[in-house]
């Protein structure tokens, strides 16, 4: 009965078992095919929300054969995550947040690259905008059917061939014409690979364009994720040269010629044409006259001869005839010795008896300076003249308009001689208190008795001059006062006085910060942040900054709160010294708002009281009944009674001629009276007549804008170019003309439009005006002209300083613009490497050239070493200036010296047996030398890097040093197991894995034993 209970209960107990696995593999088969269903619906289905994932960069762009690497990362718990690529592809790695698609070269033109991520049952995917580019292999410029010169007026075209360049909807052609931007072209071409192209620019030269450089350049603009700046290839530059015809000067060479009998005159026949032209002769009588150098010498003619030059080129022939009219006049100076400067002199023009003078023109140099009319029989004109230093040398002529023909004497030069002043050390500024000298010049052709030394106005020394003494000087300690002082010295000549100009001085003084704006103790509300303002005064201007606050903050304003820890320093620093400030933070309650809200409540409250008892009195003491009905007029005054109260306003109605007669103080006396008396409708009347009032002087007081039309309304020249403006309008006019400080234009009648032309524009203080009469008025339309010139030189130096810098030191780079005009539209701009770090402008209102400095003061850092800094002087003219706008550039490279800096301090180093490297390399300049220390070293080594295969445990100590300080770094060196440990706690983890699996076994079987005895 037994031996039957146990067969059955084994039996039992084995298809139990069968049955439990044939279970749990039928589970485990239908939940492997639900996943697979899920993840191909997945699959197919994709996403529609957005992908969580995160390019780094979002987009590329490579040149051609370059590497590649992006950064695809989430931040979301995922199921995979990898990169899809033409080359490169990334598998599906799902213990990661962040994968990289790496491409050494990149080589294929249609290149595609996308990252997805699976994560919540579904893909999604980003694509990575791809832009791969290629520089062209040349860019070429030539001319198109055509080889040289040009002729001036004929059209030419000049091409721009770029070869095999990518992609091409990003390139733009850009033609120059020297430093001018003459014309952009940009393509629409969708391909991608690299293909050539061709632009053409048309031209028509002239004269101005001999010589001048076309070139074209091929820009690559392929956005901010591209190449800064845009790569550009640049063709060789093509010279044009332009042939025209001769122009022959006619300001040296007048149509009518005044000679004097018996002086040779020289006719200067110039003229400009290209090839250059041949200049002949030719007499009255046509006789060819031999001219070896084109100028022709007469000493010999009768009136009524005349001459005629001819300048010829392979363009054409040019010819002008010269009528020579023979005068005889002269002039003299009533003085004898030496012209001293502001005293005064007579010339004396002398015109000889033969002749009637109607007028007398006087000339110094050029410039016309005194006009007369000639009455009755006064032959001898007088010019009185008062000279100064700059007539030194300068020419006098006078010119009569004659009953036959206008004559002109020869010139006669004047020598001016002058006391002058000047600073023994001229080329330096002086320092607040240091001692100067000033020199007083008096020339040695004349004797001087006494000196008086002036500043501004005021004599501050006197001396008598003794013997052969001639450099009297004045010795002065200058204050920050007489910064732009005015010096002067006048002596005492036997021949008069003499005063010289005045010389300013430039005072440098150390700065002192404003103690108004910036008192010592500053209360802080809390909550509240304060900004803190430093400013100072000194020469040069002072550079402000702040400290001991978080960290240093450059410029003049802090913003600071109660939670600052320590006390900020304002310094002020310039050339000559420094000056500090230490400011006490004090933390204060704030307790504004509670008081507002008080003294809004009591202004309420008084307000209401006032409103009660002014709206009771204005009932019981000036409200009325007034009634029109049957009013007449007082007999005693004619003014209206109403209900017995008399009103003292006298009522007329004015007419518009009325108002416009009456003056405008008595319209303002008389609205007062409306406004305070006690009547409400008169008070509404005096409104009324207000706004009456206003209307009239607002119509009256209008003017019509000129109605004439500049174009351009602006005009932008360089100084020694062309200029043209044409003023016009389209209005009936009785006369339109230019009035110009050069290049005037006379009133024309019979013309809409007039241009107003200079061919050299060489006056800085150009004006130019435009006028118009018209409806018996006459209206003006004023010019703005802007003469520029692009400075000669830009330099850029250190201060103070010469060689390397050392790092955490402040220095000053200087940039020097020398020569420049207008300097108002001056920027100078400060780069370090292709970064703006400053810009400087400049108020100055001068517009001729002047030369200027730009101070950038920078803190020398490791990373600067070897950086490039330069300053750009750049001339803003707006947009009817050149554009690009001209800009000159010099450039400065840094040398920093820095001391050995270790990142980390402490490395330890896990070794079982094999080679180690202990590597101490470390950035410094000068280079760093290495010294090992160790108790396991028994000899010196001084590299860098420390390896073998027999090192011991324990520390190693390596120090990096230079001129400048030392770095110490420690590596621990620890020996660990080798493989038979890993095998070892491997193998006894799997023993008690399965001690565990069969102790678990067993008691099951006893479990299922007890369970099914029979």
């Amino acid at each position: 009965m037994q031996n039957r209970a146990l067969i059955l209960d084994a039996s039992f107990r084995i298809n139990e078992i069968r049955q439990m696995f044939k279970a749990t593999a039928t589970l485990c088969r239908s939940f492997m095919n639900l996943h697979y269903l899920l993840w191909v619906s997945l699959i197919a289905a994709g996403t529609n929300a957005e992908c969580p994932v995160e390019l780094n960069p979002q987009r590329v762009v490579v040149k051609y054969g370059s590497s590649v690497s992006v950064n695809c990362s989430t931040n979301i718990t995922h199921n995979g995550i990898g990169w899809e690529a033409s080359v490169g592809s990334v598998s599906k790695k799902t213990d990661r947040n962040l994968i990289t698609w790496r491409v050494a070269s990149l080589t294929r033109w249609d290149m595609t690259a996308m990252c997805f991520l699976n994560y919540d049952s579904k893909q999604c995917i980003i694509n990575l905008p791809i832009t791969i580019y290629k520089t062209p292999d040349s860019v070429s410029i030539n001319t198109v059917d055509h080889t040289g010169p040009m002729i001036e007026g004929s059209r030419y075209k000049l091409q721009c061939d770029v070869a095999n360049v990518a992609p091409v909807q990003n390139l733009i052609v850009k033609w120059y014409k020297g430093e001018t931007l003459m014309h952009n072209e940009t393509f629409t071409d969708p391909i991608k690979t690299p293909v050539n192209k061709t632009s053409i620019l048309q031209i028509t030269p002239d004269r101005s364009d001999d010589g001048v450089q076309y070139r074209c350049e091929a820009e690559l603009e392929l956005g901010a994720e591209g190449p800064q700046p845009p790569s550009t290839v640049t063709s060789e530059h093509i010279n044009i040269t332009v042939y025209f015809k001769p122009i022959i000067n006619e300001t040296k060479l007048p149509s009518t010629l005044g000679v004097f009998r018996g002086y040779p005159k020289v006719l200067v026949c110039e003229a400009e044409g290209k090839p250059k032209p041949e200049i002949s002769w030719s007499k009255s009588n046509g006789i060819r006259l031999e001219t070896p150098d084109g100028n022709l010498t007469v000493n010999e003619f009768e009136n009524d001869d005349f001459y005629t030059c001819s300048a010829s080129n392979s363009v054409d022939t040019t010819t002008r005839q010269v009528n020579l009219v023979i005068h005889d006049i002269s002039i003299s100076l009533n003085h004898s010795g030496p012209v001293i400067e502001s005293h005064q002199y007579r010339l004396q023009c002398h015109i000889p008896n033969v002749v009637e003078a109607t007028s007398v023109k006087w000339y110094k140099d050029q410039s016309l300076v005194h006009q007369e009319n000639l009455i009755g029989i006064r032959k001898t004109p007088e010019l009185t003249i008062v000279p100064n230093r700059t007539d030194d040398g300068a020419q006098y002529r006078c010119e009569a308009e004659l009953n036959v023909e206008p004559a002109s004497s020869k010139h006669i030069s004047i020598q001016v001689f002058y006391v002058s002043i000047t600073t023994v050390n001229p080329n330096r500024p002086m320092i607040e208190f240091h001692q100067y000298r000033l020199q007083c010049h008096i020339p040695t052709e004349v004797e001087a008795t006494s000196v008086k030394w002036y500043k501004d106005q005021s004599l501050v020394h006197q001396e008598t001059l003794i013997g052969i003494r001639k450099t009297p000087e004045l010795t002065i300690v200058p204050n920050r006062t007489d910064d732009g002082a005015q010096y002067r010295c006048e002596a005492e000549l036997n021949v008069g006085s003499a005063s010289s100009k005045h010389i300013s001085i430039q005072v440098f003084f150390k700065p002192t910060i404003n103690g108004t704006n910036l008192p010592i103790k500053v209360p802080v509300f809390r909550g509240y942040p304060l900004v803190l303002v430093c400013e100072a005064e000194g020469n040069p201007k002072p550079t402000v900054s702040w400290s001991r606050t978080n960290s240093a903050v450059n410029g003049g304003n802090l913003t600071i709160t109660e939670l600052i820890s320590q006390n900020p320093v304002c310094t002020a620093i310039n050339s000559v010294g420094s000056t500090s400030r230490n400011i006490t933070v004090v933390p204060t309650e704030d307790y504004l708002p509670l008081i507002a809200g008080l003294v809004a409540i009591t202004v309420a409250i008084i307000s209401v009281i006032f409103v009660f008892i002014y709206s009771i009195y204005y009932k019981t003491a000036k409200m009325g009944h007034y009634s029109l009905k049957d009013a007449k007029p007082s007999p005693q005054n004619g003014n209206i009674a109403q209900n017995g109260k008399d009103n003292p306003l006298h009522m007329k109605k004015l007419s518009q001629s009325d108002i416009l007669a009456y003056p405008y103080h008595k319209h303002f006396c008389l609205l007062v009276f409306y406004l305070n008396t006690y009547n409400m409708p008169l008070r509404f009347y005096g409104l009324s007549y207000l706004s009456a009032v206003l209307l009239l002087v607002t119509l009256t007081g209008t003017n019509a804008e000129c109605p004439v039309e500049l174009k351009p309304q602006r005009a932008v020249v360089k100084y020694g170019s062309s200029v043209s403006v044409n003023c016009s309008t389209n209005i009936t006019h009785n006369g339109i003309g230019w009035e110009a400080s050069v290049g005037s234009v006379p009133k024309k009648t019979g013309q809409n439009l007039i241009t107003w032309r200079v061919p050299s524009l060489t006056r800085w203080d150009i004006t130019a005006v435009c006028y118009m009469n018209y409806a018996r008025s006459q209206c003006e339309r004023d010019l703005h002209i802007t003469i520029y010139k692009t400075p000669d030189s830009v330099s850029i130096n250190t201060v103070d300083h010469t060689g390397p810098m050392t790092e955490g030191f402040t220095y000053k780079l200087q940039c020097d613009v020398v020569n420049v005009a207008p300097v108002q539209n001056l920027i100078v701009k400060w780069y370090k490497g292709e970064t703006l770090m400053h810009n400087e402008t400049f108020t100055d209102p001068i517009k001729t050239p002047v030369n200027k400095t730009s101070i950038l003061q920078i803190t020398a850092d490791r990373s600067d070493d070897g950086v490039q800094y330069r300053c750009e002087a750049e001339l803003e003219l707006g947009a009817e200036g050149p554009q690009p706008p001209p800009t000159v550039t010099s450039k400065t490279q840094l040398t920093v010296h820095y001391l050995p800096e270790h990142k980390l301090f402490h490395d330890i180093i896990n070794t079982n047996g094999e080679e180690v490297s202990l590597n101490c390399t470390v950035a410094a300049n000068p280079a760093a030398t290495y010294s090992w220390n160790s108790e396991h070293l028994k000899e010196t080594r001084t590299s860098s890097v420390l390896s073998s295969s027999t090192l011991s445990p324990g520390n190693y100590t390596c120090t990096a040093k230079n001129l400048l300080g030392e770095s110490s770094k420690v590596f621990t060196v620890r020996r660990t197991g080798g493989r038979g440990t890993f095998w070892a706690i491997l193998l006894s983890g799997l023993g008690v894995l399965a001690i565990l699996i069969i102790s678990y076994t067993i008691y099951k079987c006893k479990t299922v034993s007890r369970s099914y005895v029979i």
